[in-house]
């Protein structure tokens, strides 16, 4: 554990959607997540256009060395070897089972989108999504700023480039599709990434965005114990309408904005509750349940799964998905 030193200049910083300079405090968080951290994290909610952030914000160079402490090991989770291209009748099967209980179980995964064409999966981590889609038969390029994690990803064969959006150097015009999973809610300057997204697309390319809703109704039943508060990695956290201007902002005309509730982001906010983490110091702990454990949460997770379904229908679950196409006529 690390205490973080505070951009002295970033309360003054305005919001990054609407430049609004006045700010509602909303809580004051500790990491409960990963225990990298050793002090309290302020929330504040922007009273122009209602964007939830950190103010003051972390220092960038303190996020990397939280990064490093609190995210990982990189276990290679097949062996060290990216599994080759799947055919025929199992590769369908396996593949619609996997679709039929993603949807069941809400997870906000990339098969709930149609992809074609070139694309870059941004934060790509280990490369779990880009061998997914090499396996689909996709053309398909990781680019990951963690370097231990990029570094796995390279030892499983897989197309990764250690870098930012910023500093990664891809031609304007490379890309059919852009990934933005579990991404943009990391990014101290979310517009300046959208920005460079959209110059990295092919005319009519599309960016899905998959991150947290700060506005759902999971979020309002737990408060302060709500996982995905996650300070201080989480920098911005959106809503709907939110999400809807930093897109267009940059130029993308939106044609699907939903809201998916995986169950088991539900079971970490369930978790923290139950230990009352941000008063009593209880961190979520790292590694998978025992297999008692697992067999009672899937139990939990059917049983649950159809007001799950309801809410997110509602456009009130834990995880937006947003697809912005590359609008020429902005």
């Amino acid at each position: 554990m690390f205490d973080s030193v505070a951009d002295a200049n970033a309360i003054q910083r305005p919001c990054p959607i609407c430049g609004g300079t006045t700010f509602k405090p909303l809580f004051a968080l500790r990491d409960n997540r990963t225990g990298a951290f050793r002090q309290r994290f302020q929330t504040v909610r922007c009273l122009r256009c209602d964007l939830v952030g950190l103010r003051p914000l972390p220092r960038e160079v303190d996020l990397d060395v939280g990064y490093q402490l609190g995210y990982g090991p990189y276990p290679c989770p097949s062996g060290g070897a990216v599994r080759p291209k799947r055919s025929g009748a199992r590769k369908r099967l396996t593949d619609r089972l996997r679709l039929y209980w993603h949807f069941i179980d809400g997870n906000a995964t990339v098969d709930r989108v149609k992809l074609d064409g070139r694309i870059l999966d941004v934060g790509a981590n280990q490369g779990d999504n880009v061998e997914y889609l090499l396996g689909q038969g996709h053309d398909v390029v990781g680019l990951e700023p963690n370097p231990r994690a990029c570094a796995v990803a390279k030892s499983r064969g897989l197309p990764v480039v250690c870098g930012t959006l910023e500093s990664a150097s891809f031609e304007p015009n490379s890309f059919d599709t852009v990934i933005l999973s579990q991404v943009v809610e990391h990014l101290p300057d979310p517009v300046r990434a959208l920005d460079r997204t959209y110059e990295l697309l092919r005319p009519h390319g599309r960016v899905v965005v998959f991150t947290p809703n700060v506005y759902s109704v999971w979020q309002t039943c737990f408060g302060k114990e709500w996982a995905h508060w996650h300070v201080p990695y989480h920098v911005y956290l959106y809503g709907a309408a939110q999400l809807r201007a930093l897109l267009t902002g940059s130029g993308f005309k939106i044609t699907r904005l939903t809201t998916v509730t995986p169950t088991y982001w539900l079971t970490m906010s369930q978790r923290l509750w139950r230990h009352n983490s941000q008063s009593t110091g209880w961190t979520l702990p790292a590694g998978a349940p025992s297999h008692t454990k697992l067999r009672l949460d899937l139990i939990g997770r059917l049983l649950a799964a159809p007001l799950l379904r309801v809410v997110d229908l509602m456009r009130l679950g834990d995880c937006l998905i947003a697809i912005g196409t590359k609008d020429l006529d902005v």
